[in-house]
C-alpha cells in the first residue's frame, strides 16, 4: 500500500450542551476522567475506534463503552438527548457544536489525534483519471483547512500540484 498523508486532527471528548465548553473555550479532561464516562463509541474493526483503544491502553486506562454505533453521523444526536459521550474529530460535531446541541472538552492537553491519508494499492494501475482525483481531493483539503472550515493540521510534506500544498 502507498500512503500519502493529508493532515493531522485532534479528537475531542464530545458531551451534552453545558457539560463542558465551546470551540472558543472548552476544559481539559485526563484520561482517568473520560474512563468515568458512558460513551458512545464506533465498533470494531473501525480506525477510529482502534485509535481511542490503544490510546487509553497505553496511559493505562480502560473505556466504559455504553453503546457501539458505526453511523458517526448519528452519535451526535445521541450525546445531545443525554444518553452519553463520545470521543469524536470536530469534523463529526461541527454543526451540532455551533448550534449548542453538544460541548467539548480536551483530551489530555490535545494529545489524541489521528493521522488522515490517501492510500493507494501499490499492486494496481494508477490511470490519469486516479491522479487527477486525488489532485482535487487534497485542494478542496487544502481549501477546508485554509478557510478554517476544517480544524486540522495539514500534514508535512503532503501536498497538491499547483502551489496549493497542504
Amino acid at each position: 500500500m502507498n500512503f500519502r498523508h493529508i493532515a493531522v486532527e485532534e479528537l475531542f471528548v464530545v458531551g451534552p450542551a453545558g457539560k463542558f465548553g465551546s470551540l472558543e473555550d472548552f476544559p481539559g479532561l485526563s484520561f482517568e476522567e473520560i474512563c468515568s464516562l458512558q460513551l458512545i463509541l464506533p465498533g470494531f474493526p473501525h480506525s477510529l475506534r482502534q485509535l481511542i483503544d490503544a490510546e487509553f491502553i497505553r496511559h493505562g486506562s480502560e473505556l466504559h463503552v455504553f453503546r457501539e454505533l458505526d453511523a458517526l453521523s448519528h452519535i451526535p444526536t445521541l450525546i445531545s438527548d443525554g444518553y452519553g459521550y463520545s470521543i469524536l474529530p470536530l469534523a463529526a460535531i461541527a454543526d451540532p457544536l455551533a448550534s449548542g446541541q453538544v460541548s467539548i472538552a480536551r483530551i489530555d492537553g490535545g494529545s489524541v489525534r489521528r493521522t488522515l491519508a490517501l492510500v493507494r494499492n501499490s499492486s494496481a494501475v494508477v490511470t490519469q483519471a486516479s491522479l487527477i482525483c486525488e489532485e482535487v481531493v487534497l485542494g478542496v483539503l487544502t481549501d477546508l483547512i485554509t478557510q478554517g472550515v476544517w480544524q486540522a493540521v495539514p500534514e508535512a510534506g503532503s501536498s497538491s500540484k499547483g502551489g496549493r500544498g497542504l
